[in-house]
């Protein structure tokens, strides 16, 4: 079961990556740069505001996987009037989010964004256009943790899949044929935010109840696990600010071009979790509530360990790639665009180091959320982010925006380096030598010597269908070669290879 919703997860991410991958550089090339810098604003918007929605959708996901780990009727009907009580609050608080952007586009417009080749009004009515988007869109947030945890992750992933092909395809289609601009661009993402959120609901009004919405089937507020949700809170705040400061001082101090730039760096490098890492920890954190439910603490730190190789092997060699081969990469991704190829290219490596760490560490913060322990990852944060904001406004002015792809990575790294052993110390105290240097230290340096002796003896230098391919052989070598290596995911390899044979020979 979990391997089918592991796989569902990998292909809806590359169904999403490589929609994004393939219509971005079409969007650059028929909006202008300046245009597609707006869609990256409302990304970095959408993910400031996201902290807020920690204290729900999470707490959604581990309700219901925490009742089915106990596996009992009332623990199940609990979960239900839970849902539907933080389901209205997540509905109220999307609209309030919403209401106050469309205030504040006049305001954001004139003072905020600096572009040349857009009106100020273009400017405005994007924005307000965006406000609609995030209230449409936010439903489905709390309904993508309800599904999650009900572990129903093959039906969400499939809306997810034909949700954003509808709304690329159809996207590209209105700028090509119709000659949309940017605002009706945006006008068709909440047509489409809204179909995605009603499916979600309609998912789910088939499993259980959501059109059960009568003030009996409400949990009081006071009910609620409020220790989790408030620590996931404040978890979310200070990880926010953490990862989107950086863009939000680029977008108010460098040009609208320079922030597409950097936009688009972490769009490239974001790959790697979203590809790779996310699929995994979709599943992760309900599997791993439902067995610390169970309190079988040897399958507790099996999973732990097996899906951190897993990631591993997977994750390192595409990283490699980015950082040893940017330029090609980016010349082949965004043709016709040197200078903003240069841009990225010099961001990359270090924005895909800092995404490498950050999806390393997220499985260790999963087993901290499946045992509800939120307080370490609140102050490692909350201790972190005064250095971080003195680097960020001190170096901007020499460095720019390259010094917020070097805070990226040194804030991720710096969680490996101290955040493991204060978590060992109370959660599976023998895991950590063995997940320090075999699961993880290990391939890292593998990859790392493996690559760099790569690209000294390839002799092709200049960006084309040459180096990518090269480039490409060597990433799958390494896959390979990482997934005989480490003992948790060849296991893993061994089992589906005997599963298909014995379905081949019944």
């Amino acid at each position: 079961m979990v391997l089918i919703e592991i796989i569902a997860n990998i292909g809806a991410r590359l169904v999403i990556g490589a929609a994004q991958l393939f219509f971005a550089p079409l969007y650059i090339t028929l909006l202008g740069i300046e245009a597609y810098g707006l869609i990256g604003f409302y990304l970095t918007l959408l993910g400031t505001l996201l902290c807020i929605d920690q204290a729900i959708s999470p707490a959604v996901t581990r309700v219901f996987a925490t009742a089915q780990g106990e596996g009992n009727q009332i623990a199940i009907q609990q979960a239900w009037r839970t849902f539907h009580t933080l389901e209205r609050l997540s509905l109220g608080l999307g609209v309030t989010l919403g209401v106050a952007l469309f205030l504040a586009a006049p305001w954001a417009a004139r003072t905020f964004l600096h572009t040349n080749a857009l009106s100020r009004d273009t400017v405005e009515t994007a924005l307000a256009l965006m406000a609609g988007i995030l209230i449409a869109q936010w439903p489905s947030f709390v309904y993508a943790g309800a599904l999650a945890g009900l572990r129903k992750q093959v039906s969400l992933n499939l809306l997810r899949s034909v949700g954003a092909l509808l709304q690329f395809t159809v996207g590209v289609g209105l700028v090509y044929w119709a000659g949309a601009d940017i605002t009706g661009l945006l006008a068709w993402h909440i047509a489409c935010s809204a179909l995605i959120s009603g499916a979600m609901r309609i998912q789910l009004s088939r499993l259980g109840g959501v059109v059960r919405t009568r003030s009996q089937n409400l949990l009081p507020l006071r009910a609620l696990d409020w220790t989790f949700a408030i620590g996931n809170l404040g978890i979310g705040i200070l990880g926010t600010i953490l990862t989107q400061f950086d863009k939000l001082l680029v977008a108010k101090l460098a040009p609208l071009h320079a922030f597409t730039a950097y936009s688009l760096t972490f769009a490239a490098a974001s790959l790697i979790p979203s590809l790779i890492a996310q699929p995994f920890l979709a599943v992760l954190f309900p599997h791993l509530s439902a067995i610390f439910a169970r309190q079988d603490f040897p399958g507790l730190e099996m999973e732990y360990r097996r899906i951190t190789q897993c990631i591993m092997a997977l994750a390192c060699p595409v990283a490699a790639a980015f950082c040893f081969y940017p330029q090609a990469i980016i010349s082949f991704w965004i043709p016709n665009q040197p200078a903003l190829a240069d841009e990225i290219a010099l961001l990359l490596p270090w924005v895909t180091l800092g995404m490498l760490f950050n999806t390393i560490m997220t499985v260790p913060l999963s087993l901290q959320l499946a045992s509800g322990w939120t307080s370490l990852s609140f102050y490692k944060n909350l201790a972190i982010l005064p250095l971080y904001f003195v680097v960020m406004l001190y170096g901007f002015s020499s460095l720019g925006p390259l010094v917020g792809a070097l805070c990226w990575f040194g804030v991720n790294f710096s969680y490996y380096l101290f955040e493991v052993p204060l978590m060992h110390r109370r959660l599976l105290k023998s895991a950590m030598w063995p997940w320090w240097i075999k699961d993880t230290l290990t391939p890292l340096v593998l990859t790392g010597f493996f690559f760099w002796g790569c690209s000294l003896s390839n002799p092709i230098v200049e960006p084309g269908h040459g180096i990518l391919w090269a480039v490409l052989a060597q990433t799958l070598l390494a896959m390979m070669a990482l997934a005989l290596l480490l003992p948790f995911s060849r296991q893993l390899i061994r089992q589906f290879v005997i599963h298909k044979f014995n379905r081949k020979t019944r």
